[in-house]
């Protein structure tokens, strides 16, 4: 049996069998990351990252520059392509912090993916996406991506199976983002997200869009039911979305994004009831606040310096408000820890802070410079990273990091307490097939 009937039957395979979409309340892990340790290429993204499939944007699903990209999505050209990427990189490593005491690491690791897509008709089109990795201690396959697209009298444009599905504008927080199983990691935003079981139902009308989701649900028949719609206001992009659960959680969601030439600026507002998670009052008791209306907001903006050869920039900074809490009681388990280090009394929400810093082909040269920082100021835990890479050809490049955290052991961005690592990844060989 070759390789292309053996992802055919993959294909067939996956897409015939629906698994269950989690909704579990708030995990603080999934929502911010918090590692100490993140790679340059997970914290900074490549210089390859692709969209989704549909696009970017916040309106790229179907709209960019007055072309339908949901019927040019369908209407491919090719009926079978199959494609895919592969690395092959050494990394070592150096950790000191609190916790953990000085530790050593030195992976070898060759990883990758592999796309089929297939498209029969204009109007019928199914794709499978998996991801691959191994090295000298571990190997793992994943399947990121399966799912079937049609359309219905050029009009309707439906996806079913398991699909990244992109909502919100923020960059390194986005508490839009509702209806997707694996939220955006702030250590790593531009990481590729596993995709959730789902039925799209797409209707565009010109530059605006409307949206209906249903996502299976764990230990329930009834399905969480996503409504969105995305509109262009001038220039500016705005979207309304909703999201009922058959738990109860309901949750409204309002996105805004201001592009311009040099400066972009992001916000989104969220409001929430029925969801549980913790908080502690005045009095240090515990609250469930589930009858509550609790919001979470953010604000954002991009700032772009390519006018000149030399200087290819760009910053981002972001703030955010989380106003639901915590899905554990964090100064019960961590009493000690909690009460030593410099925090708020009250533990209503949490406050955080992200700026970061690229600076590519430094000067017209082969290096680019990348800094970043990530801030809860709740328990005034952060992490410090700064990366310089040098691209000496396609295949080859060379990556030295160095992170510093600070704050107190299980902070938000000091899971293993204060302390420092320094890494050195060699990227020996990387092609797309």
């Amino acid at each position: 049996m070759n390789k292309q009937q053996v992802l055919a039957g993959t294909l067939a395979l996956t897409l015939s069998t629906v698994a269950l979409a989690n909704d579990t309340g708030v995990d603080e892990d999934s929502l911010f990351g918090g590692s100490d340790d993140t790679s340059e290429e997970a914290l900074f993204g490549s210089e390859e990252d692709e969209g989704d499939l549909f696009g970017d944007g916040l309106l790229s699903e179907s709209a960019e520059g007055g072309a339908d990209l949901a019927e040019e999505f369908l209407a491919g050209t090719d009926p079978f392509l199959l494609n895919g990427d592969f690395t092959l990189s050494a990394t070592t490593t150096r950790k000191d912090y609190t916790a953990s005491g000085k530790t050593t690491s030195d992976v070898v690791k060759a990883e990758g993916t592999v796309t089929m897509d297939v498209r029969p008709s204009a109007s019928l089109r199914g794709l499978v996406k998996a991801d691959y990795s191994i090295d000298q201690d571990t190997s793992d396959t994943s399947v990121r991506e399966a799912f079937v697209d049609w359309t219905i009298a050029e009009q309707w444009y439906l996806r079913a199976g398991k699909q990244v599905m992109h909502w919100g504008v923020g960059r390194f927080y986005s508490p839009a983002d509702l209806i997707n199983s694996n939220s955006i990691d702030a250590a790593d935003p531009d990481a590729d997200r596993d995709g959730t079981d789902a039925l799209k139902v797409h209707y565009p009308t010109g530059n605006d869009n409307y949206y209906v989701y249903l996502v299976p649900q764990t230990g329930s028949s009834n399905n969480a039911v996503g409504l969105k719609g995305e509109w262009l206001i001038s220039e500016n992009e705005m979207s309304l979305a909703s999201v009922s659960r058959p738990n109860g959680h309901n949750s409204f969601a309002m996105t805004y994004y201001v592009p311009s030439n040099d400066l972009n600026l992001f916000a989104e507002y969220v409001l929430h009831h029925g969801v549980t998670t913790l908080a502690m009052d005045a009095n240090g008791n515990t609250s469930d606040r589930s009858d509550k209306w609790l919001s979470q907001s953010t604000l954002g903006v991009t700032y772009n310096l390519a006018d000149d050869d030399d200087y290819n920039i760009s910053v981002t900074a972001q703030y955010f408000d989380n106003g639901l809490g915590y899905d554990t009681a964090l100064w019960q388990t961590q009493s000690s820890a909690w009460k030593a280090a410099n925090v708020e009394k009250e533990f209503y929400g949490s406050h955080y802070s992200a700026v970061s810093l690229r600076w590519a082909n430094i000067m017209q040269s082969d290096y680019t410079l990348n800094l970043s920082s990530l801030t809860n100021m709740t328990d005034d835990s952060r992490t410090n990273k700064a990366s310089l890479s040098y691209k000496y050809s396609d295949d080859v490049k060379g990556t030295f990091t160095y992170s510093k955290a600070s704050g107190v052991t299980g902070g938000q961005y000091s899971r293993s307490g204060s302390g420092d690592s320094v890494s050195f990844k060699l990227t020996m060989l990387s092609r797309e097939f």
